[in-house]
């Protein structure tokens, strides 16, 4: 099955995010060297969780390549916004703080900037 029809569930994505880690020895090497997601990959498909798939997907290299490729644009995404002068990171609420004044002006420039 091709990546993008792969079903990925909240509870998926925090067990190959959490695999991924563990074959990156906690983040100290690169997710997305090949032998980093076999290892990640093979470690999840041993588990009942991916490998008693209803629908018969197997979770494979690329469909998990694809999810951190995902995870890590949001990633830089929120962290460009938290960097922003008029907008905060609340690490208590694990949420960006703008007021909603500065929050318009910032739709405002994206959708400009996107035309």
């Amino acid at each position: 099955m091709s990546s993008s029809t792969f079903s990925w569930t909240s509870r998926k994505i925090d067990a190959a995010v959490n695999a991924s880690l563990q074959a990156t020895r906690g983040g100290t090497e690169d997710p997305f060297l090949e032998r980093n997601i076999i290892k990640a990959v093979s470690k999840l498909n041993a588990t009942n969780l991916f490998h008693c798939s209803q629908r018969g997907e197997v979770l494979t290299a690329e469909a998990l390549r694809n999810l951190l490729y995902q995870n890590r644009e949001r990633y830089q995404r929120v962290c460009q916004i938290a960097d922003l002068p008029y907008g905060g990171f609340s690490k208590s609420h694990y949420k960006i703080v703008m007021s909603p004044t500065d929050y318009e002006k910032h739709i405002t420039v994206c959708l400009a900037l996107q035309m």
